[in-house]
């Protein structure tokens, strides 16, 4: 059982594919609203917490609401970022001294001209940079999300090799969010067949150097092949999501339009596949897509 807090959808960057970029409420969760929430959970038998957003490093109470979970006995109290802000030393240790154990954060391509953007944020490559830099002497433990856009499926395998120079032991290869973009940038989607072999050689990398924790997200696995496995359907966790208007598990997630095909019905992994994005297969159609049959 897992809980996450959406503190608020404020954030430091506009990214250009991101529903806070265009959110038109981003009144925040009041420390006192975030208090009540993670006591509320913790009697009821949560025991790890994850802070996202928008961009929760941006509160200046983030700390405090740290100290605050591990008092009341969070095992695992996870910040979910961009970075931005850990690029300075004195705020990584800040975090470090409130009690946080790990840290998720989203990797969107190579270079500071890809960054700009896709962030809006000048030289915001750097910071990423310089926050890797920083984190590799900290004890905390660290999950690279690897997003999948048009921006960064040719580099899939440089990014892999970049990040495993930071002592980072979680790799999640994210395919672009096409819910989020409604219409607006469909150019930014790739189809699975320009990068799954980037995916597959990234994977044989991660392999080599001792890496474990691989999971493929919005990607089905009739397409991964033999690297099926690694397909990771966030449905079937305990996730419990919160924010200022609603409280719901991910299993009954509502948000991500999701379908299947006629050829889904028989693959052996239709169970545990979530299905394909609609708009996906209203863009490519289903040709990729091959059943998954048991000999």
């Amino acid at each position: 059982m897992k809980l996450e807090i959406s503190l608020g959808m404020e954030c430091n960057a506009a990214c250009i594919f991101c529903q806070s970029t265009k959110a038109v409420n981003k009144n925040a969760m009041s420390t006192e609203t975030a208090k009540e929430c993670l006591a509320k959970h913790f009697k009821n038998g949560f025991r790890e917490i994850a802070f996202t957003g928008g961009e929760p490093t941006i509160r200046k109470d983030i700390f405090y609401l740290i100290e605050y979970a591990k008092k009341l006995g969070y095992k695992n109290v996870e910040v979910k970022t961009n970075l931005f802000l850990l690029s300075y030393p004195s705020f990584v240790k800040k975090l470090e001294d409130s009690g946080l154990d790990s840290i998720s954060f989203s990797v969107f391509g190579l270079g500071n001209k890809i960054y700009s953007k896709i962030t809006g944020v000048n030289k915001s490559y750097s910071y990423l940079i310089k926050a890797l830099k920083n984190l590799k002497h900290s004890n905390l433990s660290l999950t690279a999300n690897i997003l999948v856009s048009k921006y960064s499926y040719k580099d899939i395998s440089k990014i892999v090799s970049l990040l495993l120079n930071y002592k980072i032991r979680s790799f999640w290869f994210w395919y672009i969010s096409t819910n989020e973009l409604k219409g607006d940038n469909w150019d930014l989607l790739p189809s699975f067949s320009l990068f799954r072999k980037n995916i597959f050689s990234s994977i044989k990398i991660l392999i080599c150097n001792g890496i474990k924790d691989i999971k493929i997200l919005h990607m089905p696995p009739c397409i991964l092949g033999d690297y099926a496995k690694y397909y990771f359907n966030e449905r079937q966790e305990d996730i419990t999501l919160v924010d200022l208007k609603s409280s719901f598990n991910i299993k009954d997630e509502s948000f991500a339009d999701l379908i299947k095909t006629n050829q889904c019905k028989f693959c052996n992994k239709n169970k545990l596949c979530a299905g394909v994005r609609k708009d996906y297969y209203e863009k490519f159609g289903d040709k990729e897509f091959k059943p998954l049959i048991e000999k």
